[in-house]
């Protein structure tokens, strides 16, 4: 005699069979998760076992909206996580290959928030020109800009949500002293004005000011706050 079991349960003992069948089917999607990324990460490479490199880096690309979280937990490199890479890539200035080698691997654990990991501001290392008149265009090179960034002048605003435009590999003397041998590079037009900076939510007084010729300390905000260090600028008339 067969005995019939109820639909509910069925479904209950398909639904452990399904979940027992994959190791990533648990993964949350839309979750924040930080990562640090060490290795090479290529196109057709998946997890293997307690590897989980492409789940980790699925996971990463959707914290900040490159991949979709409907495709989280695949733990294959297919051509949707290769879109995703290459547009990572070029937002962060580096060519759009889908190869995670060095360069990317580092834009990854920088541009990560909300886990320790990237959550730090940024180190300047030089500004080209030094002196400038409004409407030239000014080149900051350092390390752990995010993807848009503010230009500081004396605390004042110079320019907003400015993307890193370039990221190559640099000579160092020491590993410490370019975190890694990543040079990035943002780039703003000097304007004839300068606004008060005011943190999100907060009372901001409606005024700016003429951005007067003469010596400033120039730093960037990130989403971590004001750069570690300042480089001198100067405005010229």
């Amino acid at each position: 005699m067969i005995k019939r079991i109820p639909l509910f349960t069925l479904f209950l003992i398909l639904g452990l069979a399904l979940n027992t069948t994959s190791t990533h089917a648990s993964i949350p999607k839309g979750v924040r998760v930080c990562h640090t990324y060490s290795s090479t990460i290529r196109y057709g490479q998946q997890d293997t076992g307690s590897i989980t490199e492409v789940s980790d880096l699925q996971q990463t690309l959707n914290s900040q909206e490159y991949f979709d979280s409907a495709n989280l937990g695949t733990g294959h490199f297919g051509p949707i996580t290769l879109r995703a890479v290459k547009r990572f890539q070029i937002d962060h200035g580096i060519p759009g290959t889908g190869f995670v080698g060095p360069l990317t691997r580092t834009a990854l654990n920088t541009s990560q928030t909300g886990c320790g990991i990237g959550e730090s501001p940024a180190t300047l290392y030089s500004a080209s020109p030094t002196s400038a008149s409004a409407s030239t265009t000014i080149s900051v090179r350092g390390f752990g800009f995010s993807k848009t960034n503010t230009i500081l002048l004396d605390g004042f605003v110079a320019a907003r949500d400015i993307p890193i435009t370039s990221s190559v590999a640099i000579s160092c003397t020491t590993d410490s002293s370019c975190h890694g041998g990543i040079n990035q590079t943002i780039t703003f037009v000097l304007q004839n004005y300068l606004s008060p900076y005011c943190p999100p939510g907060s009372m901001c007084p409606l005024y700016v000011r003429v951005a007067a010729s003469g010596t400033y300390n120039l730093t960037v905000r990130n989403d971590a706050g004001v750069s570690t260090n300042g480089l001198p600028f100067t405005i010229s008339e």
